[in-house]
């Protein structure tokens, strides 16, 4: 795991079970510890590094693909613990759940949208997290809803994820963006 080490346990007290036997847990592994930890002490020394264009690493628009069941299982794990949270729903512990739930989507919906070939199976997987989210956690869904119609729109138009990042990194992109990168 790249995010540090907790100690068992603290999950135990908890009473937080890991998913197993899936890929991407580490956003688990991470998220309910920082939001429900009295305090984190950040070192400087790398534990996990990950290899960069690797097609085999789980991280690949491949591996993801094929996987995309793990990351659901990820998904919905993340929302039964965020209803199982002892927190105030106005507590920052809550927003931080939030917050990777909405990171992991995010990539859900891409690869389920933008690299599935199946351009109708990825929309109707797209179309049923989302249903899912706006019904179970509502500011994740509205956080989620303008880049989700983008990815439909770019889906009906069947463009791939590759196609997309060609189109972020562009000077035209960047020059509307005004990121002022022409890298």
């Amino acid at each position: 795991m790249g995010y540090g080490i907790i100690a068992t346990g603290f999950y135990r007290q908890y009473g937080i079970a890991l998913s197993e036997h899936v890929f991407y847990e580490d956003h688990e592994f991470a998220t309910f510890p920082c939001c429900m930890a009295k305090s984190v002490t950040p070192l400087d020394i790398f534990f996990y590094e990950y290899r960069i264009g690797d097609v085999q690493q789980s991280v690949s628009n491949e591996n993801q693909l094929k996987r995309i069941g793990h990351t659901e299982t990820v998904l919905k794990r993340m929302v039964a613990e965020y209803h199982k949270l002892d927190l105030p729903m106005d507590a920052a512990g809550r927003s931080y759940v939030c917050m990777k739930a909405q990171g992991l989507l995010l990539s859900y919906l891409t690869t389920a949208m933008l690299v599935d070939p199946d351009k109708k199976r990825g929309r109707e997987n797209g179309k049923t997290m989302m249903e899912y989210f706006r019904k179970e956690i509502p500011q994740v869904y509205e956080g989620t809803q303008k880049k989700y119609e983008l990815f439909r729109m770019m889906n009906l138009c069947r463009i791939s994820k590759q196609t997309f990042e060609k189109i972020l990194h562009s000077r035209l992109y960047n020059r509307v963006r005004n990121n002022h990168n022409f890298d």
